[in-house]
């Protein structure tokens, strides 16, 4: 089954991407996720509210452009 993608942002290179383009999508579903090992170190489905505690108390655990990310989305959503 195909999950419908949906745009949500660009976000330029700068220092908190590694300097990297970024083009932000979400998609939900409930099949496993097929994860590239080499680009992806962990992963993990969490409530929003467990995201949003852990990001406060240890911000070190996250890769600066996922925290440039999910600042994107919630901008973008509304969250």
């Amino acid at each position: 089954m195909k999950t419908p993608v949906r745009f949500v942002a660009r976000i330029p290179a700068s220092e908190q991407t590694g300097f990297e383009f970024i083009a932000l999508y979400t998609a939900s579903g409930d099949e496993p996720l097929n994860l590239d090992q080499f680009e992806i170190e962990t992963a993990g489905y969490f409530p929003l509210e467990t995201i949003e505690r852990w990001i406060q108390r240890r911000p070190g655990d996250f890769a600066p452009g996922f925290l440039e990310c999910y600042r994107v989305w919630k901008v973008e959503s509304g969250k």
